[in-house]
């Protein structure tokens, strides 16, 4: 088996993006880690970016060129619903670095697919094909994953919550899951408080436990406390 080299970017230029460190890496629900760096757009921002969007070409500046570029796309008739509103939104907060939320997504190398971003009557022709109704939002499964059909889907605010990204001191890759004194504990917030569902001796045995919980949770109404042990 070959040794693989790690390669080192610092200095290296990716179109408009000139490569300054490697940032903090993010992980997959899978546990693979996913290299990033921080990089210098000629535009003056600072940008994360992902090792493979880099090397591949997918990205190649801090989101001003596909910005300005497009500005001139039309939406095919959505403009000015909500759907339009939802579409809008995604390219603001992925590419435009003035936008307040591009820190979280764009900033850390959250990208809109370029089927989606290249012709956005594919992204209203999958929203209605997969269940697109008014009160819904556009979640993506993996939090640390991109726009792109395979992991986005239409969920309400609470299957929203219970998948918001992880805090930067969980180690266990899983949001609801956290390991402490030598066990995996599982616990979910509702509402503003807090439920436990035990602590486990293996990390599989605490994802199967926390999986019936959410399904627990999403059911469960509000004069159902029985459902949960709230700690």
């Amino acid at each position: 088996m070959k040794n693989q080299i790690r390669l080192h970017l610092e200095g290296e230029r990716y179109g408009k993006l000139v490569v300054v460190e490697e940032a903090e890496p993010i992980y997959s629900k899978t546990g693979k880690m996913i290299r990033r760096w921080k990089c210098k757009c000629d535009c003056g921002n600072i940008t994360i970016v992902r090792h493979g969007d880099l090397r591949n070409g997918s990205t190649v500046s801090c989101g001003c060129y596909n910005y300005e570029k497009e500005s001139a796309v039309k939406t095919h008739g959505y403009s000015r619903t909500k759907l339009g509103n939802v579409f809008e939104g995604m390219k603001q907060r992925c590419n435009n670095p003035k936008n307040k939320n591009y820190e979280k997504y764009g900033g850390r190398g959250i990208k809109i697919c370029t089927e989606w971003l290249n012709d956005p009557k594919k992204f209203f022709d999958w929203a209605i094909k997969n269940g697109y109704k008014e009160g819904l939002s556009i979640d993506r499964i993996d939090v640390n994953g991109n726009y792109e059909p395979d992991n986005c889907r239409w969920a309400d605010n609470e299957t929203q919550c219970l998948n918001q990204r992880l805090r930067k001191d969980n180690k266990t890759g899983y949001k609801g899951i956290y390991y402490s004194e030598g066990v995996y504990r599982v616990q979910i917030r509702r509402n503003k408080k807090r439920y436990y569902f035990g602590s486990y001796k293996t990390l599989p045995e605490a994802v199967k436990v926390l999986e019936d919980a959410k399904a627990m949770v999403k059911e469960a109404q509000p004069d159902e406390p029985k459902l949960f042990g709230e700690e």
